[in-house]
């Protein structure tokens, strides 16, 4: 029995210890070295959780944002969502605007990761956008349809609402409710929208033709009519029939098309070896006289031409059909 003692004895006395059996070669653990350490993430990054990452990010993001725009906005933890939630830097964040519309935030963890942040509709309606203006928007009177409407609709002030002060306004927004006696909706328009300049105009008198009319068609009352249109009239339609006098068309124009500047060119008043009529005035007489053009003519060009009697060659401007003048 006293054998048995002293040899378990001896064996519990002998039995290497966990701290050996580890570090074999040495009579001591060694001590701890960052350069074992560097494969694996810093121990902040550990140790924030996906919810203190999402509360750093916050904070950070909206102290940019007031420093930025002032802190009339600010994003909440609900605004946040997908891989930034879960995103950590131990560098301070640079936000920034990715374009002038003010509706995506750049987040750059400076060369350790990036990411992009909606910019929700709550803040951007909130003055974020260039074409608002925060110093006016208790100062204007600005207006919003009560109903959807229809590009075209003569606007009334029984359509209209005044815009509730605590909604921010255009800069370019109607606002004269006094001059709606002939405006009428270029655009389709909700219920709701505010109505800026852009969205109204007055109504227009334009020329159409009354058929297809092709290239070189001269332009006149027997094909052409004079309308009113309300909306979708481009800036260099033409008003009237008796501009296009010594006009005609560049290419084709459909039936009810709104003639424009483009679609014009010099009408040719003249051909070559074509007779015309040239003549010359005074306070006290006219003189007049029968010649041949010696090339085409176009209002207003000064081209040669040879008279019949004299069969001298001279110069004249072109003024009409067949008519050129010596002044």
């Amino acid at each position: 029995m006293l054998r048995s003692t002293l040899l378990a004895f001896r064996l519990e006395t002998h039995r290497p210890s966990p701290r050996a059996l580890r570090f074999p070669d040495q009579t001591h653990p060694p001590r701890f070295s960052p350069e074992r350490y560097r494969l694996f993430p810093s121990a902040t990054a550990l140790a924030i959780s996906p919810a203190d990452s999402e509360s750093s990010i916050l904070v950070e993001l909206n102290e940019w944002l007031a420093a930025t725009e002032g802190d009339r906005v600010a994003f909440v933890s609900e605004d946040l969502s997908g891989p930034i939630t879960r995103k950590a830097c131990d560098k301070p964040i640079h936000f920034d605007f990715t374009n002038a519309s003010k509706r995506m935030i750049k987040a750059d963890c400076q060369g350790q990761w990036r990411r992009f942040i909606k910019v929700p509709t709550r803040i951007h309606s909130a003055e974020l956008s260039n074409n608002l203006n925060p110093n006016t928007q208790h100062h204007l009177n600005a207006y919003v349809l009560k109903a959807d409407a229809s590009k075209g609709l003569k606007l009334t002030k029984d359509m209209l609402d005044d815009i509730r002060s605590n909604r921010s306004i255009p800069t370019n927004a109607f606002t004269e409710i006094t001059q709606l006696d002939d405006l009428y909706l270029q655009r389709d328009k909700k219920r709701g929208d505010i109505l800026i300049t852009e969205d109204l105009d007055t109504s227009k008198i334009v020329v159409v033709p009354k058929i297809i009319l092709t290239s070189g068609s001269p332009l006149d009352a027997n094909n052409l009519i004079e309308i009113t249109k309300f909306s979708g009239v481009p800036e260099d339609y033409i008003d009237s029939i008796a501009s296009l006098r010594y006009m005609e068309l560049s290419k084709t124009v459909g039936a009810g098309e709104i003639v424009r500047s483009r679609h014009l060119r010099k009408a040719r008043l003249m051909r070559r070896n074509e007779l015309v009529t040239i003549y010359s005035t005074s306070n006290n007489f006219k003189i007049e006289a029968k010649a041949i053009a010696l090339s085409d003519g176009y209002l207003g060009e000064r081209i040669s031409v040879r008279n019949q009697e004299s069969n001298k060659v001279i110069t004249a401007r072109v003024v009409g059909y067949g008519l050129l003048t010596l002044n």
